[in-house]
């Protein structure tokens, strides 16, 4: 357990490009903030997609073979020549089932993709902001229910709860959070879901839309007894 939850220690917030999440929570101290990383998206909305990184991330995640496509090198080439690409939202489409995109900051669809940390880090440094979107229209999916839905490394899921821990108890518009859709489409291994897990006890409790919890979702899909140990309700709840 030390050795993946010492990942935490390794990726201080970085918040070089924006404005600092307020320590207390009142009402005028969450407002400025809100209204800070709204002035922050306004002004980058006026910038156009880049089309060499709207290429390398126009990839079907549910799909092996466009996942095997994706160049990480490629990514990480154009992003230290232009960071203000990371800034930019584009419309990823959804092929799974035929729907439609959402609007989105690189990261999301790079996190689906199975983008390495040094990515994702990059990424996130460019664009703070986009460790808080939940997509355009709002469904409630932050970058981390991405990372959780396809897979993404252990360290790739510590750096980003790091980034914005109040995204474990996120819930989008299908009451999945990043524990649930973890549990939902098969987590990389168990210490992502006790990483999860401990970044929101309760949502242990939560229910889909399905009105199953993430224990009950995790022995749907066929997790293994180690998983659902970790998913286990303590006595009395």
């Amino acid at each position: 357990m030390a050795k993946f939850l010492s990942l935490f220690r390794r990726h201080p917030r970085r918040n070089k490009k924006t404005t600092r999440r307020p320590t207390d929570d009142t009402p005028e101290s969450q407002h400025a903030f809100s209204s800070d990383l709204l002035q922050q998206e306004e002004e980058i909305n006026i910038l156009e997609p880049d089309p060499e990184l709207v290429r390398l991330l126009s990839l079907n995640p549910w799909d092996a073979v466009d996942r095997e496509r994706y160049d990480d090198a490629a990514v990480q080439r154009l992003i230290e020549t232009n960071p203000q690409a990371a800034c930019v939202k584009h419309e990823f489409q959804q092929r799974r089932r035929g729907r439609r995109g959402t609007l989105q900051y690189p990261l999301f669809r790079a996190a689906a993709l199975g983008a390495s940390l040094t990515v994702v880090t990059l990424l996130g440094d460019a664009c703070p902001a986009s460790f808080h979107e939940t997509g355009v229209p709002a469904d409630g999916k932050t970058a981390l229910h991405s990372a959780c839905a396809y897979q993404a490394s252990l360290e790739v899921i510590v750096y980003l709860l790091t980034q914005n821990p109040d995204a474990a108890g996120c819930r989008n518009k299908h009451g999945y959070t990043p524990l649930q859709n973890a549990c939902e489409y098969g987590a990389s291994s168990p210490e992502v879901i006790l990483v999860l897990q401990k970044a929101c006890p309760q949502a242990l409790g939560w229910k889909n839309k399905l009105g199953q919890t993430p224990y009950q979702t995790a022995e749907r899909k066929g997790a293994d007894a180690a998983i659902l140990s970790i998913l286990t309700l303590p006595a009395g709840c």
